[in-house]
């Protein structure tokens, strides 16, 4: 994603023009609006803007291998590093640098977080989505496929149909697995 920086995954200096981050009683701003400290505190959701699918041809068993090289190599600094890994910290820094605060609210809305904890809370929610993820089958990413196909209310010169139709649930299934050396993994392993 060009949105936020992830280990060599997403090797970018992110694009926070299109993070809209939400604060708790529904208002919403662009990131790069949102330096004053009183409006940064009230902050408890991103969400991403302006996307669209690209997906890599996956008749090109070279560019499959090298996204798959790629998952492979940041499951292993996770499994080893836990939440100290660079993806972590440098996404950490990123969402500090986008925001205008040095430090990033906590889920309850109560108090900031260190950089450790912070890392710690980014951590726990990577091992929640890898550890499903590497549970999943072939048929469970043919059904999200088929309930975004459904999902679309309009479809403006056909671009959502586009994108569904991109999907491919075999590579979805394949890359899924690359995060089983997380299953067992615990969120206080650091």
């Amino acid at each position: 994603s060009d949105r936020c920086p992830f280990g060599d995954l997403f090797n970018n200096s992110g694009n926070a023009e299109n993070i809209m981050l939400c604060g708790e009683n529904g208002e919403t701003k662009r990131s790069h609006h949102s330096s004053n400290a009183q409006n940064v505190e009230l902050i408890r959701e991103a969400v991403g803007i302006d996307n669209r699918v690209v997906s890599l041809e996956v008749s090109n068993s070279n560019q499959v291998q090298q996204y798959v090289n790629k998952i492979e190599k940041l499951v292993s600094e996770i499994k080893n590093k836990g939440r100290d890994a660079s993806c972590f910290r440098n996404l950490v820094s990123f969402l500090e640098k986008a925001t205008g605060k040095d430090s990033i609210m906590s889920d309850d809305g109560k108090s900031m977080l260190s950089e450790s904890q912070a890392c710690s809370e980014l951590f726990r929610g990577f091992l929640e989505l890898a550890q499903a993820a590497a549970k999943m089958e072939k048929e469970d990413f043919q059904s999200i496929a088929t309930d975004m196909a459904k999902a679309a209310t309009a479809d403006w010169a056909g671009v959502w149909s586009k994108a569904v139709g991109s999907i491919h649930p075999g590579f979805f299934a394949k890359t899924a697995r690359v995060f089983a050396p997380l299953i067992d993994i615990q969120p206080m392993q650091s």
